[in-house]
């Protein structure tokens, strides 16, 4: 993930965590694993999945530059990994 100090609002994790719990295990399984990567693909593939999401792409497009893009999609891909975390202790 981008190494920065930034973090997103509280109302934003709230977004991100409802975004999360609402996507299904293959959405969430490919977040996990293409956000943390830096290749720019990786990211598009991701991005292909963000966006069917009419809140979280809205709220993607208001980021105020590239930095503040990165600190979002870094805290959708947390949000996704620990999602899965907690989907797969349930099990």
């Amino acid at each position: 993930m981008v190494q920065s100090k930034k973090k997103v609002g509280k109302s934003e994790t709230v977004l991100v965590k409802e975004f999360c719990s609402r996507s299904s295990d293959d959405d969430l399984r490919a977040l996990a694993d293409l956000l943390p990567q830096t290749i720019a693909f990786d990211r598009s593939s991701a991005c292909a999945i963000l966006q069917k999401d009419n809140q979280v792409d809205r709220w993607l497009s208001q980021a105020t530059g590239a930095d503040d893009w990165f600190v979002r999609i870094d805290s959708v891909g947390d949000a996704a990994a620990a999602e899965l975390d907690r989907r797969s202790s349930k099990k």
